[in-house]
């Protein structure tokens, strides 16, 4: 699960990007947009639960 600990050689543009841990300093700007997102956010209310445990990350 440390993908960006791994040794093995990455021939892509984003090569340097996989040796990186995956960023989350943005993970709460959608709530900037949230007023707009009414409709979305009642479509997935039934599976929003299952996310409930990234929401202290970077608080």
């Amino acid at each position: 699960m440390r993908f960006w600990e791994t040794d093995r050689p990455v021939r892509t543009a984003s090569s340097e990007l996989v040796r990186q841990p995956i960023y989350t300093k943005s993970i709460h700007r959608w709530r900037r947009y949230e007023h707009h997102l009414g409709e979305l956010i009642e479509v997935l209310e039934p599976v929003l639960p299952r996310y409930a445990r990234y929401e202290s990350i970077n608080r």
